[in-house]
């Protein structure tokens, strides 16, 4: 045992002998662990053992193992604080290091005489002004004041366009604000991390989103936002940054004789106006606005911090989603699946078929779309087994954290379709599922294997269509392979899942994780019964889902877990559905149910049309039975709109289309060639393109996507419908008078280009406004509790029904 004394002789810390031995530089570990105790930056400690100082390099052993030391604490140096000034200035980051060793003080302040004027400079904002982030690091590490002030720039350029002119007039700087005048945003984001203020302002009132909307910075912008940045504070007599950004707007449209022809309306409104119709219409124009502040408009209604949800069981049984307020929440979505290398949509800028980057979600959003079901593919996280890729994990966070910045959620998939490259699909890692020189008996005779990685070429996967290989041997038994643990590929699944919840820790926006899109039944030559349609879930999917349910649950247990049944288990005919469901409990068990989702698709086949709502009542039958929710995920193109929606948006239920584009490249070169991966994407299973249709926005079927829906109740749903002809739209809640944040109903511009006109009924149970594509609801407080409320949206101009 090893204990650790003050000079008065109070003992600071013991720590276990065992702990220290054949370790070397214990004295680093020790010094931190008592700077944590003693809030004292380590600079200042030093440990003593017989009363000389401990060496670095140092090992408990190398002192002979003694059982007490002492820990003093050093007065900060001047002449070493005017060292530190001098090094940093000169950027020298080994002579910031040293003279912080002595110790020098972080926070020590110097004065600066210029124009006759006396002012304070401190070392944190000098080295945000030579843009270090070493330095800066550094200095936080030895306790610098991320809030500190300096009088460091003139007020004159910050107030105008933020420009380094001549030091006439001094005014106090945050080191955040001086990152954002550096165009910093590495520095920016490491302060924030570390607790800076965005929200202080300079002594003239100048906070630091107004500096990065003078500056036209739109990453800055969008990290001080993300962060918390009001968009409406300004000094007195000064414009806000919505402001500025809004002036900037409309100069912009004068010069392209576009102002006069838009609406008088408030600066958000009008800004909003501009930018759709620019971004939808006038695509040729972005490039020249990459440099005029409307995208702060954009981003400014939508990067505040998506809400923390879970479920919430409602009077019927199934669970609802919730927020912190206790709103039931909606979700309208899209998918985006990439079926083959590199296993996710393209990030290098904007491209109408592989890409998911700003422009993409900026226009799902103009379809007031809300949720992005993502494939975050196995062979893209474990390309090799038990070797994660963190490269590819890295992309897939960073772009749920711009999605989340632009409102827009991410419900993660584990996507196959026919399991593996092996069967002309995909889905598992090639690790995963061994060669098999049978495939595809007895759908045919079996194929040659000479293709990359000896997998059938192209030409031979072309002769069947990809859902057919699954009545392959082969197939089936590694379906049963991953269910039943051979080789422990369950265990495996599960671990894949819980290295990606990890690398989710800390950012918004993941909804939940699918455990595996459309599952096959697993070998039905071994076992025909399993074609039974609630005889899968109960055998195969059930005990692999407890598995898989116990790797998540170690790695987050507050994950939402998404779990689908085969996909013909439930068709809504009355001859197949008579039988009680499969599943008896949510992954994990029946304490679980309270984080898991039954997740399905409808398709005709093997759904029917002509059963849409017995399909679906169903659905929610099974749901209040197991106590989860219940969750639309995959359904597809014009008659989903015409005949699907209408049903699950009467029953309070969200759905998420297929596709927003197709992610498949072809060209002439991959054409030529048999490797089955050799375009983008490598699609053999089918893609989507809806609406970038073949990589051509198709403006109608936008618009198809554009269907106004309760995102928010302040209360609970009882139904909804919507009228593409006429546009009418009709929301029916119970209201709960204790939630007093908005029931928000989203009315896409695309579908309401000359605004709308809503109706509540009884009259005057709520106060409503009208905000960038949004009605915001807000309920009474004299309402009853259970009172019934009836919303009726129209397009400006109709006439509403009272």
């Amino acid at each position: 045992m090893l204990s650790v004394r003050s000079l008065s002789g109070n003992v600071v810390t013991t720590v276990e002998g065992a702990t220290l031995q054949g370790r070397s530089a214990f004295p680093d570990a020790l010094k931190h662990h008592l700077s944590d105790l003693m809030g004292l930056p380590t600079q200042r400690l030093r440990l003593c053992c017989g009363g000389q100082e401990v060496p670095k390099s140092s090992s408990w052993a190398s002192l002979g193992f003694p059982s007490e030391m002492q820990i003093l604490v050093l007065p900060y140096v001047t002449s070493a604080s005017q060292q530190l000034m001098s090094a940093i200035s000169e950027e020298d980051y080994d002579g910031v290091l040293s003279s912080l060793e002595v110790p020098a003080d972080p926070n020590a302040q110097y004065t600066l005489t210029a124009s006759g004027a006396t002012k304070i400079l401190s070392p944190l904002v000098v080295a945000c002004a030579v843009s270090s982030l070493s330095i800066v690091r550094a200095l936080v590490q030895a306790g610098a004041d991320v809030n500190c002030q300096s009088h460091m720039l003139p007020c004159t350029a910050m107030v105008a366009e933020c420009s380094v002119a001549e030091i006439s007039e001094f005014c106090a700087v945050t080191p955040l604000q001086m990152a954002v005048l550096q165009n910093s945003v590495d520095l920016a984001d490491f302060l924030l991390q570390t607790k800076a203020d965005v929200n202080i302002c300079s002594s003239h009132g100048v906070s630091a989103l107004f500096i990065a909307t003078r500056k036209c910075d739109l990453r800055c912008v969008k990290l001080l936002l993300h962060a918390g940045a009001e968009k409406d504070l300004s000094a007195e007599g000064s414009p806000t940054p919505m402001q500025i950004a809004t002036g900037r707007v409309a100069e912009f449209m004068q010069n392209f004789g576009s102002a006069a022809s838009l609406p008088a309306a408030s600066d958000a409104e009008y800004a909003r106006r501009i930018v759709a119709r620019v971004s939808l219409h006038n695509r040729e124009l972005v490039p020249a606005m990459a440099c005029c502040h409307w995208k702060l408009l954009i981003l400014c209604p939508l990067v505040a911090a998506l809400p923390s949800l879970r479920l919430r069981r409602r009077e019927t049984g199934e669970r609802s989603f919730v927020d912190a307020e206790g709103r039931e929440l909606f979700f309208h979505g899209t998918n985006a699946i990439v079926k083959g290398p590199p296993w996710i949509p393209s990030r290098e800028g904007f491209d109408p078929m592989t890409s998911l980057t700003a422009e993409d979600f900026r226009m799902m959003r103009s379809a007031g779309l809300n949720l992005i079901r993502l494939g975050v593919m196995w062979p893209g996280v474990e390309p090799q087994r038990g070797v994660y890729n963190e490269t590819y994990l890295k992309i897939v966070t960073d772009l749920a954290k711009e999605a989340a910045s632009y409102g827009i959620y991410i419900l993660a998939d584990m996507h196959q379709d026919g399991l593996s490259e092996r069967f002309c699909g995909e889905g598992l890692p090639l690790w995963a599922v061994p060669k098999d020189i049978s495939f595809p008996l007895p759908l045919g005779l079996p194929y040659r294997g000479q293709g990359k990685d000896g997998l059938p070429t192209r030409s031979e996967c072309k002769r069947h269509d990809w859902f057919e290989y699954q009545s392959a041997y082969s197939t089936g038994a590694a379906y049963e392979r991953l269910y039943t643990n051979q080789d422990n590929l369950t265990n495996a699944w599960g671990a894949y899942w819980a290295k990606v919840l990890q690398s989710f820790q800390g950012i918004e926006g993941l909804l939940g994780v699918n455990l595996i899109n459309e599952p096959f039944v697993g070998n039905p030559y071994k076992d025909p019964g399993l074609m039974v349609p609630e005889a899968a879930d109960r055998l195969r999917l059930q005990p692999a889902y407890d598995v898989v349910a116990r790797h998540i649950r170690a790695a987050d247990p507050d994950a939402i877990v998404f779990f689908p049944g085969t996909t013909s288990d439930r068709t809504g005919r009355p001859y197949t559905d008579f039988l009680p469901q499969g599943f008896q409990h949510a992954p994990g068990g029946e304490e679980f149910a309270d984080r898991s989702v039954n997740s399905f698709h409808f398709y005709a086949p093997p759904q029917s049309f002509d059963y849409v709502k017995q399909y679906f009542t169903k659905r929610i039958q099974d749901a209040r039975q197991l106590g989860t929710g219940l969750f639309l995920t995959e359904s597809c193109c014009e008659v989903f709109f015409q005949k699907v929606a209408p049903v699950a948006e009467s029953l309070g239920m969200s759905w998420i289309h297929w596709e927003w584009k197709q992610f498949f490249r072809e060209t002439n070169a991959t054409r030529k060639s048999e490797d089955q991966n050799a375009a983008f994407g490598a699609d053999k299973t089918g893609c989507g393109g809806w609406p970038y249709n073949h990589g051509v926005l198709n403006m109608t079927m936008l618009r198809f996507l554009a269907r106004p829906y309760a995102q928010a109740i302040a209360g609970n749903f009882t139904s909804s419908s919507f009228d593409p002809s006429s546009r009418d739209f009709r929301l029916i809640f119970k209201a709960d008078p204790k939630i007093r944040a908005p029931t928000v109903i989203s009315v896409p511009e695309l579908t309401y280009p000359a605004g709308v006109e809503v109706l509540v009924s009884p009259a005057g149970a709520c106060q409503f406004k009208l905000a960038q594509s949004f009605v915001q609801l807000t309920n009474n407080a004299s309402l009853a509790h259970g009172e019934e409320l009836t919303i009726q949206v129209k397009a400006k101009g109709m006439s509403l029904v009272v």
